[in-house]
């Protein structure tokens, strides 16, 4: 940095880099209050806080694991297979 108060030596840095700090722990504990609170608001209401149920719950359903890594493989392989003609 070429600003002067930004300097090792600087004790002008020390503090702004002190009152910055606060700033930003006064901005994080700020939002994890207002998170936890709207929390707390959203329970008392009824709501529910997890994902949806889908494929992954079912254990009777397997998950699809192999379709994009054979699409992604069958793509570049044609793609290969083009440029070699």
């Amino acid at each position: 940095m070429k600003e002067p108060w930004a300097a090792a030596d600087n004790p002008m840095r020390d503090i702004f880099l002190a009152i910055t700090a606060r700033a930003a722990k006064y901005e994080s504990d700020r939002k994890s209050q207002n998170t936890k609170i709207g929390l707390t608001k959203a329970i008392a209401l009824g709501a529910k806080l997890s994902r949806p149920k889908g494929r992954k719950d079912d254990p009777g359903k397997p998950r699809r694991r192999a379709g994009y890594l054979l699409r992604y493989a069958g793509e570049a392989a044609r793609e290969s297979f083009a440029r070699s003609k």
